[in-house]
This record gives C-alpha cells, structure tokens and sequence, in this order.
C-alpha cells in the first residue's frame, strides 16, 4: 500500500498539501526551466548569473503554484458550486464539485436532485487530461448554445472509466476560477500519477 499525502488539518475544514509540491516538482510540470537557457555563453560568469536568475525565477513561481494549490485543495474540500453540463445538449444542472481530504477522489454531487441521488464520483489517478472549454480536442463537439463566454468559463475532465474514456464537464464560475480549476486539477492529476504504489512484479 503507498502512504497517503502528508496532510495537516487546522480545523476539519482546511488542510494544507506539503506533500504536492514537495514530491512533485509543479513548475517543471508545466515547462518551466530547471536551469539556464540552451544558448552559447560568452563567459562562465554570464552563464551562472543567468543560472541564478533562472533558479530564483523557478522557486518563486514554484512557491506561487504551491500557494495556489494549497488555497484551491482547501476550498475545494469544502465544495464549490458550479454547474454540471451536458456537452451534448448543452444542459446545464446546478451542481457542487469537491475533493476528499486525502485529495485522491474527485467528486460532483447535483444540487437539484431527488433524495437519496448519489454524487458522481470519480478517483484522480484515473484523471488523464484536463481541459480548457476554448481548447477541446476534435472528438468534443460543444452544442451552440454553449457560446464562447460559457467557454471561457469551461472545463472537462477526461478520465477512464467503464473501460473507455468518458468525459465530465463543469462550468466555473469565472474565468479566473477556471485557470485556477486547471492549473491546481493537473498538478493533482500529475500528483496522484508520481504517488501511485508500483504494481507487483
């Protein structure tokens, strides 16, 4: 059995996930440089002046995604409201998203629904992409009535499940909701992929 994230709980409502950016690298995640540029140098000084810069600029913004995902796993422990969308008749259901307090179950439960309906729920592990509403793959035919505010504003979430990929989309409500919903979603995603006991031999 692999150990589950190191979290420290305040209160029952907030925790913090050291773990994630300690064990998971977020900026090299999303591209950002380890070190120095690919270029020719015209000295050694230059080359490690720009070495230092780069290191500096790669931990702050480490610390600012760190920071963000720390805010995010918080609320989103909580539960967040949003609405569920149907990506093939563009309905959109009043909903509430939210993460179990190991951030390994990622869950949307209908806020308008009969007693006793059961949430959705889905592990993050079997995450595998998560989307932008203005940048969809071509298999993903978004309804007219989901115009480009709404899209801006959208986001799906491709994991495995039945066998097949299945696709699950929210609407934020803003678009700084939404980068953030990406931004944090993927460094889970990457998370839960690094944490992942190895299966036996």
């Amino acid at each position: 059995m692999g150990q589950s994230p190191a979290i420290c709980c305040q209160t029952r409502d907030c925790c913090t996930v050291e773990a994630t950016s300690s064990t998971l690298d977020v900026t090299s995640a999303f591209g950002f440089s380890e070190g120095g540029h690919a270029t020719n140098y015209p000295s050694q000084y230059d080359k490690s002046l720009d070495n230092m810069i780069s290191e500096d600029a790669r931990q702050q913004e480490k610390a600012r995604l760190k920071m963000l995902v720390r805010t995010f796993t918080s609320t989103a422990i909580r539960g967040v409201h949003c609405s569920r969308v149907d990506l093939k008749t563009g309905k959109l259901d009043l909903a509430e998203y939210s993460l179990d307090r190991f951030l390994r179950v990622f869950s949307v439960r209908p806020i308008e629904a009969p007693n006793g309906a059961r949430p959705e729920t889905l592990e993050v592990s079997r995450i595998v992409e998560v989307m932008h509403g203005l940048d969809l793959p071509q298999d993903i035919e978004l309804p007219a009535s989901l115009g480009d505010t709404m899209r801006q504003r959208l986001v799906v979430l491709r994991y495995e499940g039945l066998g097949q990929l299945q696709d699950l989309a929210l609407l934020e409500a803003d678009t700084q909701d939404c980068e953030n919903f990406l931004t944090c979603m993927n460094i889970l995603r990457l998370y839960s992929e690094v944490s992942e006991p190895a299966a036996p031999q």
